[in-house]
């Protein structure tokens, strides 16, 4: 009896842990992406307000999420671990699931002592510098002052990092180790009830060369003569720097340069590709040394958009250590460029779609593209971008509350 009694408990306690694992594995999130204020300003109503304003469903087959970007370089250290801390308690408190990005090549602010190599009256000064930020051809005397960036309208950004200098990985480095710590130490308290708060850890923010960091040809000497005034910043004749039409420099020399890659010659798509890899694939490994898995580390690579031919192919997203992730921008999965079969030759079937955003004009509409974002290979989460727009849509949000009903 003793006997049958045992093997009848290892039976159950085996039929449990598959019935966990189907539910992780077929668990999926609706995650929307909102900008977080300042860490004293944070309270449960900026998740709440989310829930209020779509609801949700809370099963093992979908939930819903809010995603954050925590800036390593462009918040001071003490900010960046206080939103965090933060962030995770408010998680918690109202049961909310949230997705944390961590991201060192977007915003740099904080670090001016890693990109000022031209104003000695200014904070972070050191003509050394040039070697830390982006050039557009072969030597530092080519180093970028400013660039240009167009997240709904152009604005006017820091020059982009070299994301190999020493300094600048270094800098990363101490960042992710400032924050990693901290969200694995939460992550490991959540008890089996609550894990699923955790979404994941995003590396990359759409992290590649020359779409969200762009450099006008002349554009030091237009910053010299105007550093006040976007007044008489030109225009892109084109979103793809390659283009011979392009009135844009190609920046990637000085990664190029440090990595080894190339010291001569023009920078092509396919070089593009390998160091966004490389990149990708360093912190994606940094971030398993802390004990993330491949399913809870999400790289997001960007540049993927059509002619296909003519942008970035989707493999450089693909690593060992993580879940691959892009974005998609009014994008079918199912006819996106290489994805398919990028995907097929990595083997590999678990993705995200990690920055999202394909309207129509009818609730009914946003819903299908929705579900065919999802029915995509085995899709783990879709990330709407972003709340500011989400909140002032309402046929968005009834494809959202659609999404739950199916559901």
């Amino acid at each position: 009896m003793k006997k049958l009694l045992t093997t009848l408990l290892s039976l159950c306690i085996s039929l449990a842990c598959i019935s966990c694992q189907n539910a992780n594995k077929e668990c999926r999130y609706f995650v929307i992406h909102r900008d977080i204020p300042h860490s004293s300003q944070l309270n449960e109503s900026f998740l709440t307000e989310i829930v209020d304003a779509v609801g949700q469903v809370q099963n093992d087959t979908l939930r819903l999420g809010v995603s954050i970007v925590i800036s390593m370089l462009g918040d001071q250290p003490d900010e960046q671990v206080a939103k965090l801390r933060k962030i995770t308690e408010l998680s918690e408190k109202t049961n909310i699931p949230i997705y944390i990005n961590i991201d060192g090549q977007n915003w740099v602010d904080a670090r001016p002592d890693l990109w000022n190599w031209w104003d000695s009256e200014a904070p972070g000064y050191n003509p050394e510098n040039r070697n830390n930020v982006e050039w557009y051809d072969w030597s530092a005397d080519a180093a970028v002052k400013i660039c240009w960036r167009d997240w709904g309208r152009q604005l006017r950004v820091r020059p982009p990092l070299n994301i190999f200098a020493p300094r600048v990985v270094e800098a990363h480095r101490e960042g992710f180790d400032r924050l990693l710590p901290v969200l694995k130490e939460w992550v490991d308290s959540l008890p089996e009830e609550k894990k699923h708060l955790f979404i994941g850890l995003h590396i990359g923010w759409e992290a590649g060369f020359n779409y969200n960091a762009y450099h006008y040809k002349g554009g030091n000497e237009l910053y010299e003569k105007y550093p006040d005034t976007e007044e008489f910043d030109p225009k892109r004749s084109t979103i793809d720097v390659l283009d011979p039409i392009s009135n844009m420099e190609v920046l990637g020399y000085s990664a190029a340069t440090t990595l080894g890659l190339k010291s001569e010659g023009k920078l092509t798509l396919e070089d593009f590709e390998q160091m966004t890899h490389r990149y990708l694939e360093m912190w994606c490994k940094h971030a398993a040394s802390y004990g993330f898995t491949p399913e809870q580390i999400i790289t997001h690579l960007g540049g993927n958009y059509e002619p296909f031919e003519r942008h970035y192919r989707y493999w450089p997203a693909i690593n060992e250590y993580s879940t691959p992730g892009w974005s998609f921008y009014s994008i079918n999965p199912h006819t996106a460029g290489t994805l398919d079969s990028d995907m097929e030759k990595a083997g590999r079937t678990r993705w995200a779609a990690t920055e999202w955003l394909w309207l129509e004009d009818s609730a009914d509409k946003i819903y299908k593209n929705i579900q065919t974002t999802f029915s995509f290979r085995d899709c783990r989460m879709v990330v709407y971008y972003n709340w500011g727009g989400l909140s002032q849509n309402q046929e968005a949000q009834e494809a959202i509350r659609m999404l739950w009903r199916s559901n």
